[in-house]
């Protein structure tokens, strides 16, 4: 299931903050797969619409789909929607913490919400509603700052 998708890496260049979009190494000839150009796609354009704040993160990466882990990440891997939902959560996590407006009481909130966090998303196993339902709301929590 992990080599349906590449890995994919976005990073964003400090200045112009476009985005840079790489597909591990073990792919980079097989762009021409339908599945690899669409979910590099979909997360540059993701990326594209979450850099335009002024906090944000240097390197965002998703889930290493070529290795096997639990059911939830193997269910996140086989699912552009949640690789980009899982993408765009670990940039919002990282411009939180780099964030000199949030004290570091917050940061340290943040931090243990996030462990939870993977714990209640571990817990969905292979069900793509629960991941769905788990990964937006902790999206908007940590926009909001939990």
């Amino acid at each position: 299931m992990g080599s349906e998708f590449p890995r994919v890496s976005v990073k964003v260049h400090p200045t112009s903050r476009r985005p840079d979009v790489r597909i591990g190494p073990e792919n980079e000839g097989d762009m021409t797969s339908f599945k690899a150009v669409a979910t590099a796609t979909l997360i540059a354009l993701a990326a594209i619409g979450a850099t335009s704040g002024p906090a944000a993160a240097d390197t965002i990466e998703t889930i290493d789909c070529r290795v096997d882990r639990n059911r939830a990440e193997r269910t996140i891997c086989a699912s552009q929607h949640l690789q980009i939902l899982d993408a765009k959560i670990t940039e919002v996590y990282a411009d939180a913490m780099k964030s000199r407006r949030v004290s570091s009481h917050m940061k340290e909130d943040l931090r243990r919400s996030q462990y939870a966090f993977l714990s209640r998303r571990d817990a969905c196993g292979a069900d793509y509603i629960c991941l769905n339902e788990v990964m937006t709301l902790r999206l908007g929590r940590i926009r909001n700052h939990d």
